[in-house]
């Protein structure tokens, strides 16, 4: 049983790496956007927009392409990215 146990933890710690780096993936991509997008003078409020935007768009994408399981857990993290992205709307 403690061999079993191994594995799952292995299992588990494998996602959570493939995850943590997906997301590093995502919020170097939303800084570079965001740099770009305010470097050809749109708007901080207007850059956010259209932030969110892409993120809902992103996720009417996954809903399309994928089934199942994995289908849910991409739908998850982009709604945490929504959530991260909204964030700061929301505090101004």
């Amino acid at each position: 049983m403690d061999q079993v146990n191994r594995a799952v933890t292995a299992g588990l710690n494998a996602l959570r790496s493939l995850f943590d780096l997906v997301l590093a993936g995502f919020t170097a991509l939303e800084n570079w956007l965001r740099t770009q997008l305010v470097t050809l003078g749109v708007p901080r409020q207007m850059v956010t927009v259209l932030l969110i935007t892409a993120a809902i768009v992103l996720v009417l994408i996954v809903l399309r392409a994928f089934g199942g399981l994995i289908r849910v857990l991409i739908v998850l993290f982009l709604l945490l990215l929504l959530l991260h992205l909204m964030l700061p709307a929301l505090h101004a």
